[in-house]
């Protein structure tokens, strides 16, 4: 979303497209009501429940409730998920050091939750 509304105040067409009933519900109410706003002020089109099928030269092909949609599509920013990277942890694992992990490393969320995990920890140690 945020990406979108960047591009957005670039005055770049945007049409966001999300596989889940809504957008953005992760976010605090807040500020995902804010990018909502700023969205829609910028004339984003946003499908929820759709799911990108491919891409053609100019468009996305889309499928919202059993219907194929063509999308108009000049350049595709696409967000896909994340997933905890402990790469660090592992290659840590060997040497003695008191090791904890939070965060992202944990499960991708936000930083809230990774600063509170990270003062749970301190407060044990």
């Amino acid at each position: 979303m945020e990406t979108a509304d960047y591009l957005g105040a670039k005055g770049v067409k945007v049409t966001l497209v999300e596989m889940q009933d809504h957008v953005g519900e992760a976010l605090d109410p807040l500020p995902r009501t804010m990018l909502l706003k700023r969205l829609a002020g910028q004339g984003a089109e946003i499908h929820v429940g759709t799911e990108i099928e491919g891409f053609a030269p100019g468009e996305a092909m889309a499928r919202k409730s059993g219907k194929v949609l063509a999308l108009p599509a000049e350049t595709v920013v696409m967000a896909v998920g994340v997933r905890p990277d402990r790469s660090l942890a592992e290659a840590l694992a060997d040497e003695e050091l008191d090791l904890r992990i939070v965060g992202d490393a944990v499960s991708p969320r936000g930083i809230g939750d990774a600063i509170w995990e990270a003062h749970q920890v301190a407060a044990r140690v």
